[in-house]
């Protein structure tokens, strides 16, 4: 329970799950996302809902669009491994019928 407060405790207004001053903070909410989702379709807890779909908000609109996702704005190219976190986060969220 701690864990999971915690990660709620990083949330920020657009939606972002984890530290924006860190380095690679979008692999953080990747990687926090997938967590949280899989969390919510386990338990079905309702405040994890609107944490969830807020951080599926976020990653859609960093999405590179028809693309995959940039470590950061200012990158040249999409990141594989990013791209691969933030995918498995996306099909956990559609599990759990988040939009």
């Amino acid at each position: 329970a701690r864990a999971v407060d915690f990660l709620r405790s990083l949330q920020t207004a657009d939606g972002l799950i984890a530290d924006p001053a860190q380095r690679n903070h979008r692999m953080g909410h990747a990687i926090s996302l997938l967590v949280l989702c899989e969390l919510y379709n386990m338990t079905g807890e309702e405040g994890l809902e609107a944490v969830c779909q807020k951080g599926v908000d976020y990653s859609i609109h960093i999405q590179e669009p028809g693309k995959g996702w940039k470590l950061a704005a200012e990158k040249s190219v999409e990141d594989i491994v990013l791209t691969t976190w933030m995918q498995l986060a996306m099909l956990s969220a559609r599990r759990g019928n988040l939009k």
